[in-house]
């Protein structure tokens, strides 16, 4: 994968990137809450973390679909941007597809950063309530997380850039930016719970 990632190739690129990310950030959860079932003295949150290590082992495996959904999404840009336009006719038809296929690729990410972004409170709780001896575990997946939401919406960014559906990109660039606000937030929280634990540890 990196080789075909370091290629001229466009695909896979930051898109796919971001949500292998985001996937391996919840790998990282359902690692650090499996560390903590069954270990002596959190018994109080046993049944919590069975709860996060299937939220975490089902989004892992949503993310991976979602990266390969965002190669062909790409890709199907790049065949719509090599349609032919000897006529007004063929123009109008690849305009049409050039635009179908941009919000696809606009929404593909989109998906990617809200998964990631709802990941990232589990982190913030592991942090807090997990296996102590996993905590930096924790807020390596909340850092994780928060690269696959930028490398995500970076994607959302680029690909809205050239829709002409103006309703359409309000909408996606406001999702976006209160995903990011929210990705940040959280994220600075999840530094905070980390040093508290550490300084109760």
């Amino acid at each position: 994968f990196l080789a075909a990632l370091a290629s001229s190739e466009p695909t896979p690129g930051g898109g796919t990137v971001g949500a292998l990310s985001g996937a391996t950030g919840a790998a990282l959860l359902a690692m650090v809450a499996r560390l903590t079932i069954g270990r002596k003295g959190y018994e109080t949150v046993e049944g919590r973390m069975h709860e996060i290590v299937a939220t975490a082992d089902f989004e892992r495996a949503a993310l991976l679909a979602l990266a390969d959904r965002d190669a062909a999404a790409f890709e199907q840009v790049m065949a719509a941007y090599r349609l032919p336009r000897d006529t007004d006719e063929h123009k109008a038809m690849r305009s049409d597809a050039v635009q179908a296929s941009l919000t696809v690729a606009a929404e593909v990410p989109l998906d990617v950063a809200r998964c990631a972004a709802a990941l990232l409170p589990l982190a913030r709780e592991l942090i807090e309530t997990g296996n102590a001896n996993a905590v930096s575990d924790g807020l390596s997946a909340a850092h994780v997380l928060l690269a696959s939401v930028a490398a995500a919406l970076a994607n959302v960014t680029i690909n809205v850039a050239s829709l002409t559906d103006a309703q359409r990109v309000e909408a996606m660039r406001n999702d976006a930016e209160l995903m990011r606000m929210r990705a940040d937030t959280v994220l600075a929280e999840a530094d905070s719970a980390f040093a508290s634990r550490l300084a109760r540890s």
